[in-house]
């Protein structure tokens, strides 16, 4: 997800993750039964919040990338911020647990219209 314009309000509505199938359409990213980065560079994980380290690196602006990815070898989900890691867990994925193949999507939120970021899901 490219950052292209934030409204200074709502820095914090919008996000990125991912979240089962039948994730409720207006519920923002990181809530119950998902995982999510918001534009405050906070995880959460079904709607607790998690440790980040931004050692080094600037909060998502206008132009940043923010990444989620699902490993299904080590079980782990992760979340980069301009291609650096900046978490990973495994116990992220424990939201998932039940699941089967096509029952987990990438999925973002947005808190106001006015936002507008570009979305790549390939």
């Amino acid at each position: 997800m490219k950052i292209i314009k934030i409204s200074d309000k709502e820095v914090n509505k919008f996000g990125v993750g991912l979240a089962k199938a039948g994730y409720p359409f207006l519920r923002i990213v990181g809530s119950k039964d998902s995982v999510g980065i918001r534009g405050d560079t906070k995880i959460f994980i079904n709607d607790v919040e998690e440790k980040v380290n931004l050692t080094g690196e600037k909060p998502p602006m206008i132009g940043s990338v923010i990444g989620v990815g699902f490993e299904t070898r080590s079980n782990k989900v992760f979340f980069t911020l301009n291609g650096r890691e900046i978490f990973n867990s495994v116990a992220a994925s424990r939201v998932f647990e039940g699941c089967g193949p096509h029952q987990i999507y990438a999925t973002f939120s947005m808190g106001s219209l006015e936002d507008k970021i570009q979305v790549n899901f390939g």
